[in-house]
């Protein structure tokens, strides 16, 4: 069967399942579930965090309480989800409290924006503020950014590797790495550690607005990721 279906917030929070340990499935459903459906600001910490579509923040130390995980299986899980580039996760600190900001690549594959049809029987909702609607008027001109070689991790991406050679190639560009090198750079990271992996790290150099970021991202790749084999796996 083709097609979608919507299922409301909360639901896995019903009194019915308890509070047993979420299967794998079940974990991918909660992450989805979480997601932002549109641009918004959170609080955490006394820290602002602006969240695009399709991306939602939290810890590992969060993820393992509300699945019932060992913090280690979060992590094992999340880089598996890199790895099958059905998410991108960024954070400025490494460890299990600091809170990480996960994109949901695939997100409109999920959770497509309603058709006009089914809009004409919902509620009406307020007026679009108009800053919002230039927002994502800029995310359909510019889907893997503004163009400006800053790394959001924006609107739900099909494909991650057009954000290596878009958004990663342009910030290292612009930070005084020649194109040759850069893709040489880049194509070699994507090899050793993984795509998903080289979109966080990257992100996050972008993020903190690293001049000289050769060294700082193969030092970052190197210590927290280690070195792969590359795999061939289908989106998810």
């Amino acid at each position: 069967m083709d097609g979608h279906y919507r299922m409301a917030r909360g639901w896995m929070d019903h009194p019915m399942f308890g509070r047993e340990p979420l299967c794998k499935r079940a974990a991918w459903v909660w992450l989805i579930e979480r997601a932002a459906f549109r641009s918004h600001t959170v609080r955490l910490g006394g820290k602002e965090i602006a969240l695009r579509r399709g991306q939602l923040v939290a810890s590992v130390r969060h993820l393992a309480t509300e699945w019932g995980w060992p913090p280690t299986r979060v992590h094992r899980f999340l880089k598996k989800l890199d790895r099958c580039h059905a998410t991108g996760t960024a954070g400025a600190t490494v460890g299990e409290t600091a809170p990480r900001i996960i994109t949901i690549w695939n997100y409109e594959k999920y959770q497509a924006t309603l058709t006009r049809s089914e809009t004409a029987s919902e509620t009406p909702t307020v007026a679009q503020p108009e800053q919002e609607r230039k927002k994502e008027k800029e995310g359909r001109e510019y889907p893997y950014g503004t163009g400006s070689g800053e790394l959001p991790l924006g609107r739900a991406i099909v494909n991650p590797s057009e954000v290596i050679f878009g958004q990663c190639l342009t910030y290292l560009t612009q930070n005084g790495v020649r194109d040759k090198n850069a893709r040489s750079l880049l194509g070699k990271w994507r090899k050793d550690h993984g795509v998903g992996n080289v979109i966080e790290i990257v992100t996050e150099a972008s993020q903190q607005a690293i001049s000289e970021p050769v060294a700082w991202i193969e030092k970052a790749l190197r210590v927290r990721h280690g070195s792969q084999e590359p795999q061939e796996v289908a989106p998810l």
